[in-house]
C-alpha cells in the first residue's frame, strides 16, 4: 500500500542567493517535502520503525539548508532530495522551496521552485 505523505511549511534559514551580498545573511525559506513509501507494515503494526519518521525528514531538510551556502535554490533542492532518498523507506520525493528575495520586494511576493518526483535512479 503506497502512500504519499507531505510535511508542509518546514521553516529553515539558509545562506542563499546569486550575489555574495545576498548570501551574507541567512534568509528564511519555507519548504514542503512530499514523499512516497509503502505503509503496509506500519498500517498493520502501528510500529514507527516500519514507516518514515516525519521528524527525521524535517531534520534532513533543516540540516541541508543550514550547511553551507547556495547560489541557486535548484542546488539546495537537489541536495535535499538526494539526502531524503538515502532513507531506505522513501521511494520518491517532491520538494517545493519558497523564497522571498529582497531584490523582488514590492515586485513579487515570492519565488518558488518545485522539483520532482525524483527516485534514487534520478539522483
Amino acid at each position: 500500500m503506497i502512500a504519499e505523505i507531505k510535511v508542509s511549511g518546514i521553516k529553515v534559514n539558509a545562506r542563499i542567493g546569486v550575489s555574495e551580498e545576498e548570501r551574507s545573511q541567512p534568509q528564511e525559506l519555507v519548504i514542503d517535502a512530499v514523499f512516497t513509501n509503502d505503509i503496509s507494515k506500519a498500517a498493520r503494526s502501528g510500529d514507527i520503525s516500519e514507516t518514515v519518521d516525519y521528524t527525521q525528514v524535517a531534520e534532513i531538510v533543516s540540516a541541508a539548508a543550514s550547511s553551507g551556502e547556495y547560489k541557486l535554490v535548484e542546488t539546495l533542492a537537489h541536495k535535499i532530495c538526494r539526502q531524503m532518498l538515502t532513507m531506505s523507506k522513501i521511494k520518491t520525493v517532491r520538494l517545493k522551496i519558497v523564497k522571498r528575495p529582497e531584490a523582488l520586494k514590492g515586485v513579487a511576493e515570492n519565488v518558488s521552485l518545485q522539483l520532482g518526483p525524483l527516485s534514487r535512479s534520478d539522483i
